[in-house]
């Protein structure tokens, strides 16, 4: 991997974003750029905590981010193209590829928001990198979180109402970024869908609710202290205990003392 040689990479990013509407070429000259700065000793490397399952060329971060600034005014003005190349950037199984789609969603104008959720749903069924969904719910739908959050809540309880686990987990990361990101305030929106996953929600979920808990717990901490006493005792399910076990951190100590009570009880 060769040193980033800063005017080098300003030159090849905007010789590839003059590309932007010819997708084929685009995809093939990135990758000749991914190539060029790839590390391939690391390519058996873990990205941040998970390990990819696609081919990944572990390119510097100053790469990709330079990419993505050279083709941001392209995107803007022509969001028609910013579909096509998205597509063809995701039918590549390449780590880097995919994430740069995923991000070039959040840079295309709120009000395409029908061609967004369209990829965003195909994509997410078919995605098998969690560190990729969380990158859908928080990046691709980053205009949209705050341009119309009411359109979010709709799609989020979609999501979440689906029975696909993919769904769950790109709803509920969805409503986090809401929730800590655009400072969404109607906390009973949030706590009614919590409460339509709670009933059906499998163990892969836990670290899903556990992280949507939290900043619930700061933000309204006896709101939703009640709301998890009420799960409790109308569900007979682990999941409830376990996530009071698992938040409790985040409570006042008094409300920490009245959950601990509960689950005694």
């Amino acid at each position: 991997m060769p040193a980033i040689h800063l005017p080098r990479l300003r030159r090849q990013t905007v010789e590839l974003a003059e590309k932007f509407s010819q997708p084929e070429i685009f995809v093939q000259e990135l990758k000749d750029l991914l190539e060029f700065y790839g590390d391939r000793t690391r390519r058996t490397d873990k990205v941040g905590a998970l390990t990819p399952i696609l081919e990944i060329y572990k390119v510097p971060d100053p790469v990709l981010r330079r990419i993505r600034l050279e083709i941001e005014p392209y995107v803007h003005a022509d969001p028609e193209n910013a579909f096509v190349l998205a597509d063809a950037l995701w039918e590549e199984p390449v780590f880097e590829l995919r994430f740069l789609a995923i991000r070039l969603l959040g840079d295309i104008p709120s009000s395409e928001h029908k061609g967004l959720l369209k990829r965003l749903q195909n994509w997410g069924e078919e995605n098998q990198e969690d560190i990729l969904l969380e990158s859908m719910a928080t990046h691709s739908l980053a205009r949209l979180r705050v341009d119309d959050s009411e359109m979010m809540i709709q799609q989020i309880e979609k999501w979440l109402k689906s029975k696909k686990l993919n769904f769950h987990k790109l709803g509920l990361r969805a409503l986090l970024a809401l929730l800590t990101e655009a400072e969404y305030e109607n906390l009973p929106v949030v706590y009614r869908l919590l409460g339509l996953l709670l009933p059906t929600a499998s163990k892969e979920l836990r670290p899903y609710l556990r992280d949507l808990v939290r900043p619930l717990a700061r933000l309204s901490p006896a709101e939703t202290a009640f709301f998890l006493r009420e799960s409790l005792t109308t569900r007979d399910d682990p999941i409830v205990p376990w996530l009071i076990r698992h938040t409790l951190e985040s409570f006042p100590s008094d409300i920490q003392t009245n959950l601990k009570a509960a689950l005694k009880g």
